[in-house]
C-alpha cells in the first residue's frame, strides 16, 4: 500500500525541524526588519537635515529682506533729499550698503545690475533652499527603498 501524503508530512511534525524552519523564519523577519528600520533611519536623518537647512534659509531669506527694505528706504529718502537737502542725501548714502550706494551714484540705471543686486542679497539664503530641497530628495529616496523592503 501507498503511503498516504499525511504520512509523508510528519517529518515536518518533527521537534528539529519545525524548531530549524522557525528560527529561519525568525532570521529572515529579523534581517527584514533591520533593513527597513535602516532604510528609515537614513530618511529621518535626511528629512532633519533639510529641516534644518530650511530653517536657516528662511533666517537668512528674512534677515535679507529686511536689509533690502532697508537699503531701499535708505535708497528713497536720499534720492528724495538729492537736490533739495544734499547734507541729508549724503547721510542716506552712507547708510545704505556699498553695492546699492554704487549703483545710486551711477549715471545711469541698468535693470540687469539692479536685478543682480537682489539676487546677490538673497543668494545665501538661496543656497540653504538648494540644499533643503537636496536633503529632502534623499529623504524621499530612502522612503521609497524602505516602503520596498
Amino acid at each position: 500500500m501507498l503511503p498516504c501524503f499525511f504520512d509523508r508530512l510528519r517529518i515536518l511534525g518533527s521537534e528539529i525541524v519545525l524548531g530549524t524552519l522557525i528560527a529561519l523564519l525568525s532570521v529572515g523577519v529579523a534581517y527584514g526588519s533591520y533593513q527597513g528600520s535602516m532604510a528609515d533611519s537614513d530618511q529621518n536623518k535626511n528629512e532633519i537635515e533639510g529641516m534644518k537647512s530650511l530653517n536657516d534659509g528662511n533666517t537668512v531669506f528674512l534677515t535679507a529682506n529686511q536689509t533690502l527694505t532697508q537699503d531701499y528706504a535708505y535708497y528713497d529718502n536720499w534720492y528724495t533729499n538729492l537736490d533739495t537737502n544734499p547734507d541729508l542725501s549724503a547721510y542716506y548714502i552712507e547708510l545704505m550698503s556699498s553695492e546699492l550706494a554704487a549703483l545710486a551714484q551711477k549715471d545711469t540705471l541698468d535693470q540687469s545690475e539692479w536685478a543682480a543686486y537682489e539676487e546677490g542679497i538673497f543668494a545665501e539664503a538661496y543656497v540653504y533652499f538648494d540644499r533643503s530641497e537636496a536633503f529632502f530628495k534623499l529623504a524621499g529616496a530612502w522612503d521609497e527603498k524602505g516602503d520596498q523592503l
